[in-house]
Order: C-alpha cells, then sequence, then structure tokens
C-alpha cells in the first residue's frame, strides 16, 4: 500500500512542540507504510528524551523555588527506559517507540534543618511523624498531614461570630487533643474525628474564678504599744463569683491588731466595705511568747459574706509567722490564694507540644495539645501540595499519639523545619540536565537530516 509521505510527523505532532524541529518540511514522496512507521521510530526515542530533560528542568526550578520554604519536600526525577509506549499503542497504526520516561519521586521521610526564628507560633517537628490539619472549621473537609510548622492566627466568622484559630501558613485548621481544666487532662482519641480545632481568643478560653481558701499575714507588731493602740494589715479575698455579675471578684479586707492591757496580748479583728464577717463572731485574742514569737493561735478560721455580690467565703487564716518585736510595726508579708475570673491575653507553646494560655489574672494553664499523626510508610503518601500530604489506600492506618509520651517526635519552639532542598546539588543537576537535554536535541536533528538526504536520494 502506497501512502503519501506529506510530513510523515503528522503522527508525531501531539508530542512534538520543539523548536529544533518547526522549519523542516519534508518533501513529499510516496514510499511504503513500513517506511513511515521506521521514521516514527526514528524519532520517538529522541521526542521522548527531550520530553523527559524537560520535565527534569521543571522539578529543578520547582526545587530552587521552594528552597527556602519551611516543610517543603525535595522533589526528584528518576529515568526509566521504554521499549514501547502502550497508551500510544492502541488505535494508532503508528507506535510510539519511546527511548525514556520521567519519574518524579519524593522523598517524604527526609528532615530539613531546624532553623530558628523565634515566633511565638513557629514549630519544628523532629522525628516521626507530622502535624495534622483539617480545611474546614467542623472537620468536614480534607484532613492533611504536614511538616510545616509556620503557624498563624485566623479570624473565622462562625454563624456571625467572630473567632481565632490557630492554622498553618495557608490556613487550614491545626488539630489537636481537647483540654479539660475541670481534670485537668487532655482527652486522648485515636481517630481523627476526636480530634479538635484549637481556639485562640479570649471569648473561647476563659480562666475561671476560684474563691479564696487560704491566706496568711506576716507582721511584726511592737511589744511596748499602749494600749488601745491599734495596726491594721490588708489582705484580698476572692469571692469565686466571676465576671457574670458585673462586680469585681476581689475584695479588701482589714486585719486590724489591737494592743491589750495584758503584757504581750493582742486582739484581732475583720471588718471591710460590703463585707459581713460571720466567723469569728468576736476579736480573736492573740498571744506572745517572751521572746516574741507567736503562742497562740497559729491559724484562725474566718467566714465573710459579701453583700455587693452575694457571694460567701470560708478560708483559714495563717498568722504563724507573726511577731511581737520591738521596736515598730512592719508589715512582712501578706497573701492568698484564689484569683477572678481571667481571659486569655497571650499564648505560647512549649516543648510537649502543649499549647499554653496566659490570661488577664495573671494566671496560665493548658489550652490544647498538638495532635501528630504518622502511617507505616510515609513515602506513600499523596502530595496535595508541596508541604502537605494526604493518605493513599497503601499508607495503612494513621497512627495518633502526642509527641512527648513515646519519644518518636521532638517539637522544638520558636523554629521551623526547613526545606529538604540542596541547592548545590539542583545546580549540578541543572547542568547535567542541560548537557542531556542537548544531546537529546542533537539526536533529533540528525535524523531530521537523514531523513532529509534519504528523500532527496529517493529522488
Amino acid at each position: 500500500m502506497q501512502i503519501s509521505l506529506q510530513f510523515l510527523f503528522t503522527a508525531l505532532s501531539d508530542v512534538w512542540h520543539y523548536p529544533c524541529c518547526t522549519g523542516f518540511t519534508l518533501l513529499e514522496h510516496t514510499v511504503g507504510s513500513h517506511t513511515s512507521v521506521v521514521a516514527n521510530y526514528l524519532f520517538g526515542s529522541s521526542i521522548s528524551a527531550i520530553q523527559a530533560q524537560a520535565k527534569a528542568f521543571e522539578v529543578i526550578s520547582h526545587n530552587i523555588a521552594n528552597s527556602t520554604t519551611p516543610g517543603h519536600k525535595a522533589e526528584t526525577s528518576r529515568f526509566e527506559e521504554l521499549v514501547v509506549d502502550a497508551g500510544r499503542v492502541r488505535g494508532n497504526v503508528f507506535p510510539a517507540l519511546r527511548g525514556a520516561s520521567n519519574v518524579v519521586r519524593r522523598d517524604i521521610r527526609a528532615e530539613g534543618g531546624v532553623l530558628a526564628t523565634n515566633g511565638a507560633l513557629d514549630l519544628a517537628l523532629s522525628g516521626r511523624g507530622f502535624f495534622m490539619v483539617n480545611t474546614e472549621l467542623d472537620g468536614s473537609g480534607t484532613a492533611m498531614l504536614t511538616d510545616s510548622g509556620q503557624f498563624q492566627r485566623r479570624i473565622v466568622d462562625n454563624n456571625g461570630v467572630e473567632e481565632v484559630y490557630l492554622t498553618d501558613n495557608v490556613g487550614n485548621f491545626v488539630l489537636g487533643f481537647p483540654f479539660d481544666p475541670v481534670t485537668e487532662t487532655f482527652t486522648s482519641v485515636n481517630d481523627a474525628s476526636g480530634l479538635v480545632p484549637i481556639r485562640l481568643d479570649a471569648a473561647g478560653e476563659s480562666f475561671q474564678a476560684v474563691a479564696t481558701t487560704e491566706s496568711f499575714i506576716n507582721v511584726n507588731l511592737p511589744p511596748d504599744a499602749a494600749t488601745g493602740e491599734f495596726f491594721d494589715a490588708g489582705l484580698t479575698i476572692a469571692d469565686g463569683s466571676g465576671a457574670a455579675d458585673g462586680i469585681a471578684d476581689r475584695h479588701n479586707v482589714t486585719a486590724r491588731f489591737t494592743k491589750t492591757a495584758t503584757n504581750n496580748e493582742w486582739t484581732l479583728e475583720f471588718f471591710g466595705d460590703n463585707t459581713v464577717v460571720t466567723n469569728p463572731a468576736a476579736p480573736v485574742t492573740v498571744t506572745f511568747n517572751a521572746d516574741g514569737t507567736l503562742n497562740v493561735p497559729p491559724s484562725i478560721a474566718l467566714d465573710m459574706t459579701f453583700t455587693d455580690s452575694g457571694a460567701s467565703v470560708s478560708t483559714t487564716l495563717d498568722i504563724s509567722d507573726t511577731r511581737s518585736f520591738a521596736p515598730e510595726f512592719v508589715i512582712g508579708e501578706t497573701g492568698s490564694n484564689g484569683f477572678e475570673e481571667g481571659n486569655l491575653v497571650s499564648t505560647r507553646f512549649n516543648q510537649r507540644g502543649v499549647l499554653e494560655g496566659i490570661f488577664s489574672n495573671g494566671q496560665s494553664r493548658s489550652l490544647a495539645k498538638l495532635a501528630i499523626g504518622d502511617v507505616v510508610n510515609p513515602e506513600l503518601l499523596l502530595p496535595v501540595t508541596d508541604t502537605h500530604f494526604v493518605l493513599s489506600g497503601l499508607n495503612g492506618d494513621l497512627q495518633i499519639f502526642e509527641a512527648d509520651i513515646n519519644g518518636r517526635a521532638q517539637i522544638v519552639t520558636g523554629a521551623l523545619e526547613g526545606s529538604t532542598v540542596d541547592l548545590g546539588e539542583e545546580l549540578v543537576r541543572m547542568i547535567e540536565t542541560q548537557r542531556a537535554y542537548s544531546s537529546a536535541a542533537t539526536s533529533l536533528r540528525t535524523v531530521e537530516d537523514l531523513l532529509k538526504t534519504a528523500t532527496n536520494l529517493k529522488r
């Protein structure tokens, strides 16, 4: 069967787009169909080589562009030899003989260097595992694993209410174990559905008010004070009522020591604004030893009600360090436990992966703990972006753990894991790829010249 060889490369038009061939015009000639197939074979290996090296250039440029991207996993090109591209054979009278194909691989296990940033929300994860994130606040989105610990705050409109959550550098919500302030424990889960996005705004986290239960006074009373002379020491008592009533939780209570006519003896009574002392009902007698140390009582049970808030408090007042030495009245120290309700003002991570909140009442506590996810074979994870991956059907079950529990991973605060790209290695690969590309283009031109010569001889 005779066919027109009107540029037999029509069969190659979907794979041949290179400038080195655009100026070539093959004179029409009638040849056997086997000649077209042979010509196609001759061009196929050169074109596949050019395509493979072009892909290698793409990989190199991508790596260089992400050489400073935290958590980026470098890609590498691997070439495989092909005898026949089966996809081109089906339904085509010209099977495409191809010489090489480019396969891009990513070493997900590799770890970049730890780079100090001093960022309050920057974390580097060293060892096994990845940070866990989700694209949606309610967990209905795509769950992903990442080594990019460049976290930030994100304001979210949640049903008309502005809330602040911890997200990664592309806006995915960071997942963690919730903290129970009552039991002061983290809720451990074995499934990603039990993890929660970490909330950072003051409305979402508060430190509940706690009433005073213990207090102390440390003063020095002059033993030569005149009968009836008195000295006052102040106490701050928290009623534990919280901020809902709009009344300050802390109340100032005065402890008054009054000298009696008896040597080394004083009375102690309590009073304050909006304060009703129900116990002790009468002033307490306090006596000292001859050397000025306290004799009795070492402590006093103190019960009071605050008329403005309606709260009642029972506290044990320790006065065991009170002394009676000449010559002056001195307040050494007074104090109490308990505190008013506090709003979240700042956050920080510790090396256990725990996010701690600092509150307006001067207290701090845990808010959540980062969840670390791992799989048996990370190399089979599917890349979603340069730094984020999802599970494939070949990874096995997702394992969720806490970084500080089993030693599989370590969290470094104020730091980021750098890219695994080696710029020096990429430049070497660029030179090698450029030479290989030039060789493939030369081979293509050689085949072109060969066919031109054969066509001219046939004419």
